[in-house]
């Protein structure tokens, strides 16, 4: 009889590094376990239980049916609320660090607790597990899309042949909210606006930039477009907030920019790895041999990195982790 493993966390929509994980990992576990989910999004879906619901019966009942629970909260409180109840249940515990950025007391102490009641850690890199400071097993979140997440959806794919039509070339990048970080934008689209505002890059280059979500930040995205049509740039900047499976978009990419200010393993570095898209990242985190690291929020070096066109000379290999995530489980039950 097959084991039951339950899921937490944010599954699409809206679409992020965390959801989609999430949603691959869910798509790869079907044939090895009974799986069962709770959703942490903000959009509340008909399929899948939200924690947002407050259904506490179905939560608990989830609880109860699950022989393993595995945690992918990104905000503390739950992390420590599921965690807690999983131990309460008496259920084997897995907790998955995504990202681990410097957090208020409150926060320290939740992460303290709940780290703590975890059987096993997993962090999605070496820079992540350092500032957990409990031991953790390191495993990349990348796991390899599904063959239906690789079709472009038609409005993007006129988008794309719109550009291709100017002569120049595309970068693209994405977001899952336009979220500050220290005063700055933490997916760096103003850096990537900026960088725009130099003649050299937008006779030769179109962005192509979309925003999962603007729960919070509709303002600030209505702001990056007043400064995007001040600065003359509509027909060289095309900012979206679209439905769009991102990895579907990168094989039209001549490069891919992720220029945040604070980072986990980023699954669209992966992805526009595995695609041979030139990549383009800032150092704010270990970054995967391929990726042409930049001084994170600079600017200039990543204006250069653009206009130089060079790529690391070392191949990359990149790898789906399912396979490591199951030989826990398995090791577990």
């Amino acid at each position: 009889m097959k084991k039951c493993i339950l899921l937490i966390g944010p599954f699409p929509l809206p679409v992020g590094g965390v959801s989609v994980h999430l949603r691959r990992l869910k798509y790869r576990l079907r044939n090895e376990f009974v799986i069962s989910c709770i959703d942490e999004s903000p959009v509340i879906k008909e399929d899948v239980l939200n924690v947002r619901t407050l259904n506490l019966v179905a939560y608990f009942r989830q609880l109860a049916s699950a022989d393993l629970v595995h945690v992918h909260s990104s905000v503390p409180l739950l992390r420590f609320v599921h965690a807690a109840l999983a131990r309460v249940f008496l259920k084997k515990l897995v907790i998955t660090l995504h990202s681990y950025r410097k957090q208020r007391l409150i926060n320290r102490i939740f992460n303290f607790f709940s780290l703590r009641l975890a059987n096993e850690l997993i962090a999605v890199s070496d820079f992540v597990a350092r500032d957990a400071g409990r031991v953790c097993k390191v495993i990349p979140a990348y796991i390899s899309p599904a063959p239906e997440e690789m079709v472009l959806e038609p409005s993007w794919h006129e988008l794309v042949c719109r550009c291709r039509a100017q002569a120049r070339k595309i970068v693209v990048s994405n977001a899952y909210r336009l979220d500050d970080f220290h005063g700055a934008d933490l997916y760096g689209f103003d850096q990537i606006i900026g960088v725009f505002k130099n003649k050299h890059v937008t006779d030769n280059w179109i962005a192509i930039l979309n925003v999962s979500s603007l729960e919070g930040c509709s303002e600030k995205y209505a702001r990056f477009q007043k400064e995007i049509a001040d600065a003359g740039l509509t027909e060289s900047i095309y900012l979206r907030n679209e439905k769009l499976s991102f990895c579907a978009l990168l094989p039209y990419a001549d490069a891919y920019v992720r220029a945040t200010l604070t980072d986990g393993d980023a699954l669209s570095i992966r992805e526009a790895l595995s695609l041979n898209v030139r990549t383009i990242a800032s150092d704010a985190a270990q970054r995967p041999v391929g990726v042409i690291c930049y001084p994170t929020g600079d600017v200039g070096m990543l204006t250069k990195a653009l206009l130089d066109e060079v790529s690391d000379t070392r191949e990359a290999s990149v790898h789906s982790f399912e396979e490591d995530v199951i030989g826990l489980y398995k090791g577990m039950l």
